[in-house]
């Protein structure tokens, strides 16, 4: 993006640099764990958050708001004590998302990419303590009132889709209640592990009952088939191939389940009771920002 005065870019380049050497130290740290790197560290830190401030105080000069900073920052210290540095840019997550809804038949209204800025510029600090307390690594960008059959029907990947029993019973796509946000754009935090046992934060929900994993804010089954539609055409891969994941729906008094099949060559959907527990099924947490 473009910035509004010669002094804000000079302080791009300055953040870009930065960030740069922000990530040589981190490695450091990490290969040698020694005192002065890590306070080395700690200065490039502070002054990170130096420029930011002073980038804020330029861009209110120009008249602009922080609607203009669109990329965002910050660490995460792994259950192990290892950090990594957590970066979201909210212009290439948006061309990404633009792009793949168009592909796949997806509209997307004019006022998507305006209120992804302000959510992205007003949530910020909320954005930030998220990464720093679970570590989210990946952000998607979902549209609001979109119809579950129709998304259902263009996220379809190889045969589509194997529904159980207790899923059809309760009418399938069209029998799901969508219970939260789905009705605004919303910009949503989560992991980007292909199997929950792959993030230590995803594999201490295994044997989580339908009830308890609606605490950790599990993606609605619309986010979620984004999610594994978008992680598809990335990777070539499916996500939750060795376990189940709890989603945030429910049809009649159950909740819905999903996971993809290899030997079906399908997404497998789900209802199971609420107090229903596997030591194979878990939830994919979220922080959703509408």
């Amino acid at each position: 993006m473009s910035f509004p005065c010669p002094t804000i870019t000079s302080l791009k380049h300055s953040l870009q640099t930065k960030l740069e050497e922000y990530k040589v130290a981190l490695e450091e740290v990490r290969e040698t764990g020694t005192v002065g790197s890590v306070q080395r560290l700690r200065i490039i830190e502070v002054e990170l958050e130096t420029l930011k401030t002073t980038i804020e105080e330029e861009l209110n000069k120009a008249g602009y708001t922080l609607e203009e900073v669109t990329t965002l920052s910050t660490n995460y210290e792994h259950p192990d004590g290892k950090l990594e540095t957590i970066t979201f840019d909210l212009e290439a997550t948006l061309k990404d998302f633009k792009s793949f809804y168009s592909t796949h038949g997806i509209p997307v209204p004019k006022d998507f990419a305006p209120k992804m800025r302000k959510i992205f510029n007003d949530n910020q600090t909320e954005i930030e303590d998220a990464i720093k307390t679970k570590g989210f690594n990946k952000m998607i960008l979902v549209p609001g009132n979109l119809s579950l059959t129709d998304i259902a029907e263009k996220m379809k990947m190889e045969k589509g889709y194997w529904l159980g029993e207790s899923f059809k019973n309760t009418g399938g796509f069209a029998g799901v209640i969508e219970t939260t946000h789905t009705e605004n754009h919303r910009l949503i935090l989560v992991h980007d592990a292909k199997e929950l046992t792959l993030r230590p934060e995803l594999a201490s929900t295994l044997k989580i009952t339908g009830t308890d994993a609606q605490n950790h804010n599990p993606l609605s089954l619309t986010d979620y088939l984004v999610l594994a539609k978008h992680y598809y055409t990335k990777t070539g891969k499916h996500l939750d191939t060795n376990n189940s994941t709890w989603t945030s729906n429910i049809a009649s008094v159950t909740f819905i389940v999903v996971t993809w099949v290899d030997s079906d060559k399908a997404l497998n959907v789900y209802a199971y009771i609420p107090s229903c527990s596997y030591d194979n099924l878990g939830v994919r947490p979220s922080a959703v920002f509408t």
